[in-house]
């Protein structure tokens, strides 16, 4: 049985909490926009968006762009496009575990209302 979007996210974003522990911040980056991409595909899945991509990091660009998003959301699918500097870190702090569970929650929330409309 394959597993679906939402344990797919949540596997990710285990392995995400896992590598900030252990201080492996690059990899904590790639399983945050995992577990991000995830649910975005699901989403866009659900709302008969375009082909499906399969680059999880152009799947958050698109979505960055996709109208009616909230500020706050818009912001978090940025952060996670977002390239580091020079030292591997991300500007101002940014934690993509925590940005990322909340994205993960949005689009929780955004598909099963989609699918109660239906």
């Amino acid at each position: 049985m394959t597993a679906s979007w939402q344990e797919n996210a949540e596997r990710e974003l285990s392995s995400a909490r896992e590598a900030l522990k252990a201080n492996l911040e690059g990899r904590s980056r790639v399983s945050a926009r995992r577990a991000a991409g995830c649910a975005v595909k699901e989403y866009f899945r659900r709302c008969g968006v375009g082909e499906p991509i399969n680059n999880y990091y152009h799947l958050l660009l698109s979505f960055s762009e996709y109208p009616g998003l909230p500020d706050d959301i818009r912001s978090i699918a940025r952060h996670l496009c977002q390239r580091v500097d020079e030292n591997y870190s991300l500007p101002d702090q940014v934690n993509l575990v925590t940005e990322t569970e909340l994205l993960v929650h949005y689009l929780a929330k955004q598909i099963k209302q989609l699918n109660n409309q239906k």
